[in-house]
């Protein structure tokens, strides 16, 4: 799927309320689980410890971090979307973020 172009506030303002795109899957491995742990100081077990996730957790697995799978966004939307003539792009901020489920290790996300 072609990326979609914005050249400008006025196109990017025509995407509001529809859908542009979706990603390619993207696999969170326990590597990268543990790599934001680190960073985070995020020591969680239910991120960590794969013994202990078997017996005590209900996905059986250990699972990402909200924040690591919200942190891919910029990943992940940049195959969806080319935006032209600017000079950055920041987080301005989300409004009613949730995480209706978690991402358990070894499984995939995409962005769409």
């Amino acid at each position: 799927m072609a990326k979609v172009i914005i050249n400008s506030f006025e196109d990017f303002a025509a995407y509001v309320g529809k859908e542009i795109g979706v990603s390619e899957y993207l696999k969170i491995s326990q590597g990268q689980i543990s790599q934001f742990a680190d960073a985070t100081l995020d020591h969680q077990w239910i991120h960590l410890d794969a013994e202990r996730a078997k017996t005590e957790s209900p996905y059986q697995k250990t699972i990402a971090h909200g924040y690591l799978t919200l942190s891919l966004v910029p990943h992940l939307w940049d195959q969806i979307v080319e935006v032209n003539n600017i000079r950055m792009l920041v987080n301005y901020g989300i409004d009613g973020l949730k995480f209706n489920q978690p991402v358990i290790v070894d499984s995939a996300v995409a962005a769409g």
